[in-house]
């Protein structure tokens, strides 16, 4: 696997030290979801509400806050799509953020989106979680 690792990195011209593979194995998705019929893997994010305002002139920080947990692991799930499309069982790895917490950034209309994702289409069961 460590192979597979730094071949997958040595391909996008990125090279790896004993370091930074050790930091890419060590990093772990904070759960995950897999749907067998459609072959999709989806790895939740979770995050605090402090995690995720800053304040901005600009008023992006949700959309700047996303795009920065989404290249947490952004090259992990590069890395399992490619892996798994090599050795012929092709699956698509995607993330999910979830805001949790008292005044969470995500609005509701995001929130069941993502439940969706899930596989959580029953609207009873979203009102319950």
């Amino acid at each position: 696997m460590r192979a597979d690792v730094t071949e997958f990195h040595a391909r996008q011209d990125i090279v790896l030290t004993d370091e930074k593979i050790t930091s890419f194995y060590s990093r772990r998705p904070d759960g995950v979801a897999f749907d067998d019929k459609n072959k999709h893997t989806l790895n939740p994010k979770l995050t605090r509400p402090m995690d995720s305002v800053t304040s901005s002139p600009e008023r992006d920080w949700v959309e700047r806050r996303e795009l920065e947990k989404n290249a947490r692991h952004g090259m992990h799930i590069c890395f399992i799509n490619h892996l798994s499309a090599f050795h012929g069982r092709p699956w698509n790895c995607t993330q999910a953020n979830f805001t949790v917490g008292a005044r969470g950034s995500l609005t509701q209309t995001h929130f069941q989106d993502r439940l969706r994702l899930l596989g959580v289409a029953n609207s009873k069961a979203r009102d319950k979680i």
